[in-house]
């Protein structure tokens, strides 16, 4: 494999990952809560899974954000635990109230009520209350309510810098291909027509469906412009900063992490070779699916990074 192509100021040495055994991701047996509810907004709830370490106490915690027509229960994101918990973090991932999924349904978009209703700020809103839940249970769950890292996979890692830019409570942000611009997927759409009609469809290439979106979605960047635009957030991010962007990202191009990376330079910006929007993982993903090494540079970079 082609090493990463690397740029930082800040004196992190990424890991040249020829993985030492698949078992890492699956030898532990550790402690798992499965869709804990965080809250309720609008009847639907804000769930989260949390898996913790077994070796000791007062470790850092990872909080993960899914992105957009996604969910925690996606691919590999159930499975990704144990590069975590190997090396004592634990991992507490997010599933949005408004995602579309339900606890019935956890990987089929069946409520598009919801998932139409859905905007960045109610994301980000609950992004707030997973994180104040996470300081609240520290001493539960044994994780250390300082050593809070950040991570958010594509429109979740906006979110995860636009949120981090505004919480000092967050230690590290990580984001794995993140869009650039909320926006930008709909610059080409006839907003007064969205207006006029009160929705749109977009097509989910996965599952064949058309999914809704209200236009209180785009009203949301509009309305909120300043305090949602990432390139304009991305500069007041104090803490330290990583991007892992794929090479060959086919849904969101390289470009928005050097985007990002271009305007807060004290980040990582780490450019994955041969590698997809979900570095070369798939959906429906297993215990007996095979970890791409592409996938293993993001997961263990992400690791070296938070313990660094």
């Amino acid at each position: 494999m082609v090493d990463a192509l690397v740029s930082n100021t800040c004196g992190f040495t990424p890991v040249p990952v020829r993985l030492r055994s698949r078992a890492l991701f699956f030898s532990q047996i550790v402690p798992i809560s499965k869709n804990i509810t965080v809250d309720i907004f609008a009847e639907k709830s804000l769930t989260v899974d949390v898996f913790t370490p077994n070796q000791k106490v007062n470790f850092p915690v990872a909080v993960f954000l899914h992105g957009f027509k996604g969910f925690k229960d996606w691919g590999f994101f159930p499975f990704m635990h144990g590069v975590f918990t190997s090396e004592g973090i634990a991992l507490v991932t997010v599933n949005f109230s408004h995602n579309g999924v339900n606890e019935h349904h956890p990987t089929d978009f069946v409520d598009l009520d919801a998932f139409s209703q859905n905007t960045i700020s109610q994301e980000l809103v609950e992004t707030k209350s997973v994180i104040e839940w996470v300081i609240q249970f520290a001493s539960e769950y044994g994780w250390d309510p300082g050593a809070i890292t950040l991570i958010g996979h594509s429109r979740g890692g906006g979110e995860a810098l636009v949120y981090a830019s505004n919480d000092a409570r967050i230690n590290k942000v990580v984001a794995w291909a993140p869009i650039s611009d909320f926006g930008l997927a709909f610059k080409d759409i006839g907003k007064e027509k969205w207006k006029t009609e009160g929705q749109i469809f977009v097509p989910n290439a996965r599952t064949q469906q058309k999914m809704p979106m209200k236009y209180a979605f785009w009203d949301d960047l509009e309305t909120n412009h300043q305090s949602l635009n990432i390139l304009e957030a991305v500069p007041y991010i104090e803490m330290p900063m990583m991007l892992l962007h794929g090479e060959k990202d086919e849904s969101v191009s390289v470009e928005h992490s050097n985007k990002i990376y271009a305007q807060c330079l004290h980040a990582v910006l780490i450019t994955v070779p041969e590698a997809t929007h979900t570095f070369n993982a798939g959906h429906p993903f297993s215990e007996s699916s095979k970890f791409p090494i592409q996938l293993q540079d993001v997961l263990v970079n992400t690791v070296e990074f938070i313990l660094d």
